[in-house]
């Protein structure tokens, strides 16, 4: 909002475009970092399925467990507003153009809600928390696509891969993810975000299980193939890495509760 002098009246263009180099970061771009410091800073670049809610950690906070910081401009305006943006008020638009080779590919755009925290403690375990939901949310959009592929195809390793299943599951569950994000916000305990959000997964998951096979070609359908599919990604989505960890967390918790209730 603040008022300034022109500082330019004209540009060239240049082939093939500048390869800014020396560290130099453009405040509009996030950025993924070199966990040895040995490398510059990569731009993060848009790319089909990217512009789902599985990068707004990574776009408005920064994701620490993948070396993913926000743009300066977002981190600049979430530590001015921080404390006075009691409601998602304010919305970070992310857009650009996929490209290949000077070719303009496909426009991509989108919009989602910035969550400053006042504090920084609170703000790193909110992260924290968003993070064991995320990764929860890949782990099971990944086995959807595959055991969808397992279920209509006797060589599931030689079908091409299918995008639009787990695009599918981005897009049916992202509505809940902001509203656990709101309940983040509100209560500073996790678990029952933590366990709504597994069951919720969990059932969408199945529910668009059956929506891809039953919807698949009738010549492509194996009962007993689709069957034992499903059975296991019902076993699978309770047995992954990201599963098994919020698992943990709970359990943890709920046996310091009960150690430290008094007895009577």
């Amino acid at each position: 909002g603040q008022t300034d002098t022109p500082l330019f009246r004209q540009y060239r263009t240049r082939n093939y475009g500048t390869n800014y180099t020396d560290g130099w970061l453009h405040p509009l771009t996030p950025y993924t970092l070199d966990s040895k410091n040995e490398k510059p800073p990569l731009s993060v670049k848009g790319k089909k399925g990217n512009t789902q809610y599985r990068q707004w950690l990574a776009l408005t906070l920064g994701d620490s467990s993948k070396q993913q910081q926000a743009a300066a401009v977002v981190s600049d305006f979430l530590r001015r507003k921080a404390g006075r943006l009691k409601q998602p008020l304010a919305r970070l638009w992310c857009f650009g153009f996929e490209m290949d080779n000077m070719k303009a590919k496909c426009w991509y755009d989108s919009q989602m809600p910035l969550l400053p925290q006042a504090d920084p403690e609170q703000e790193k375990a909110f992260a924290g928390a968003v993070q064991r939901l995320l990764q929860l949310a890949s782990e099971r959009a990944e086995l959807l696509r595959k055991q969808v592929k397992t279920a209509m195809f006797r060589h599931p390793g030689e079908a091409n891969a299918e995008p639009m299943v787990e695009q599918s599951f981005w897009q049916d569950t992202e509505a809940s993810f902001y509203q656990a994000l709101d309940d983040l916000m509100k209560q500073p305990d996790p678990l029952p975000v933590y366990r709504h959000w597994m069951s919720l997964t969990y059932q969408r998951s199945l529910h668009l299980f059956d929506q891809w096979v039953l919807n698949a070609p009738i010549e492509q359908m194996d009962d007993a193939r689709v069957a034992k599919a499903r059975h296991s990604l019902g076993k699978l989505l309770s047995a992954g890495k990201a599963s098994k960890a919020l698992y943990t967390i709970i359990d943890s918790h709920q046996e310091s509760k009960h150690v430290n209730q008094p007895a009577g």
